[in-house]
């Protein structure tokens, strides 16, 4: 995965976000990592999303009306 951002979650999990390839199609895929496994490095979970790259403006257009929503409250 080319990773882009970890966004921390809480004091053993964290949010990455990153570029992968899948069956020659590219996506974007937001992931959340644990380090609860007790490894040295937080390991992948499978709470997470793959959005292929034609969702990205809904997705993000989603996001920013959620902010809105939640900075209004």
């Amino acid at each position: 995965m080319a990773h882009i951002a970890t966004i921390p979650k809480n004091k053993l999990d964290e949010i990455r976000i990153g570029t992968e390839t899948f069956r020659g199609r590219p996506f974007v895929d937001v992931r959340v990592y644990t380090a609860f496994t007790g490894s040295d490095e937080p390991l992948p979970t499978k709470k997470g999303v793959a959005v292929r790259p034609d969702q990205l403006p809904d997705l993000i257009a989603a996001l920013q009306e959620a902010l809105r929503q939640v900075e209004a409250a």
